[in-house]
């Protein structure tokens, strides 16, 4: 679990679920006086892009600091019926990885501006 890692972050007054609200909660527990700090941060973490990939990197995800998905790619040779495992899979493989790299990043971050 992300808290384990980053005790200091974990909230005071918010019940903590690791979702994409994530950053919202991690605001929380900067200075609430200092609101240019969580005007920074949010432009900052609005232009953080990762990609994440399957083993193989058949399946490339990019995401953005909210763990949407701006690009997929998919190397053709797993756009036949037969690979449909394999290809679920690998999505699901590449997403994982991308929201490892998004968390990743985002800490770096933070712990740039402490």
């Amino acid at each position: 679990m992300l808290l384990d890692h980053y005790p200091s972050l974990a909230p005071t007054t918010t019940t903590y679920k690791e979702t994409e609200e994530s950053v919202i909660i991690i605001y929380m527990n900067l200075p609430f006086g200092d609101l240019e700090a969580l005007k920074q941060l949010r432009d900052q973490f609005s232009q953080v892009l990762v990609s994440g990939s399957d083993n193989s990197s058949n399946v490339v995800i990019t995401i953005n600091a909210t763990g949407k998905i701006t690009n997929l790619q998919i190397d053709p040779s797993l756009l036949h019926p037969s690979e449909k495992e394999v290809l679920q899979n690998s999505i699901i493989a590449a997403f994982h990885n991308a929201c490892g790299k998004l968390q990743e990043e985002m800490f770096k971050s933070l712990q740039d501006k402490a």
